[in-house]
């Protein structure tokens, strides 16, 4: 590295997209606000920005890819797709947060970079509530998993896990925890309304899939609806989009106020005026 400029870190990910909160908004501008030249190189989404391929959000400079949207076939295309672009920044060090990555991250390992491993979930866990993956396989899967990130804490630089319980399973002496806790500065500055004032409503904000109780909030409503009145604000996306029709034909349902995907602005928002 040349005396005087800045160290560079590539960020990764093929299952992000480019304004993800823990990704982008928290580590990547976080190291760009000390000093680093941060490069995030995820997965393109609209709703972040117009139809480009590289742009700068907030100093991070930021390169998108156009990964399949059908699970297994992502899982043998995005990891060239991203390696691809990786190679070409040519950075002292590489972040990576998705385990489709690991070979990627084990190939720039063998090339001299310094390599770091985000994991962001329990996957072996995690692997068994896949419902793209046949349950007949999945203890298969994730015992090979388990085996996987194993061989692949042997290689990384660090290990970064976002629970104590994630970093128990990885060696101790290259882990540490960065938990995903909400930035409470983005929230008081929101034109909240006082709790009392509050109408009878409850909001979900984030990834809505089954594994998260996608069906057991719309089926309380049901009851916490013609019970009391209560509304529930439920924004994100829906995985697998047909998920979505299935929870519009219960009849919770008319008790809830979808509001799509939302800005980290409009969340604190959403957040200030509802009970819990």
């Amino acid at each position: 590295m040349i005396a005087g400029e800045r160290r560079k870190i590539v960020h990764l990910s093929s299952v992000h997209t480019a304004c993800d909160t823990r990704v982008f908004h928290k580590e990547c501008t976080t190291l760009a606000s000390r000093g680093f030249d941060v490069v995030l190189i995820s997965k393109y989404n609209a709703g972040c920005r117009s139809s480009v391929t590289s742009y700068s959000l907030n100093t991070v400079r930021v390169i998108t890819i156009d990964p399949p949207s059908i699970p297994r076939k992502r899982l043998f295309v995005s990891p060239f797709l991203v390696l691809k672009y990786a190679i070409r920044e040519k950075a002292e060090i590489y972040h990576f947060h998705d385990p489709e990555l690991i070979p990627a991250g084990i190939f720039l390992r063998l090339l001299g970079r310094k390599v770091v491993y985000d994991v962001h979930e329990d996957l072996p866990r995690q692997i068994m509530s896949k419902y793209w993956i046949p349950a007949p396989i999945r203890g298969i899967v994730s015992k090979t998993a388990a085996f996987v990130e194993r061989i692949a804490a042997k290689f990384m630089s660090g290990i970064v896990a976002a629970t104590p319980a994630i970093a128990r399973r990885f060696p101790s002496h290259k882990t540490v925890v960065v938990q995903n806790f909400p930035r409470l500065s983005e929230f008081r500055d929101a034109d909240g309304v006082p709790y009392r004032e509050r109408p009878m409503q409850i909001a979900y904000i984030g990834g809505i899939t089954t594994i998260r109780g996608a069906r057991e909030m719309v089926r309380a409503m049901e009851i916490a609806g013609e019970r009391w009145g209560a509304r529930l604000l439920l924004a994100g996306r829906f995985a697998p989009e047909s998920l979505e029709d299935e929870l519009r034909h219960l009849p919770g349902w008319r008790y809830v106020d979808y509001m799509g995907w939302l800005s980290r602005e409009e969340v604190a928002e959403a957040l200030g005026r509802v009970r819990a």
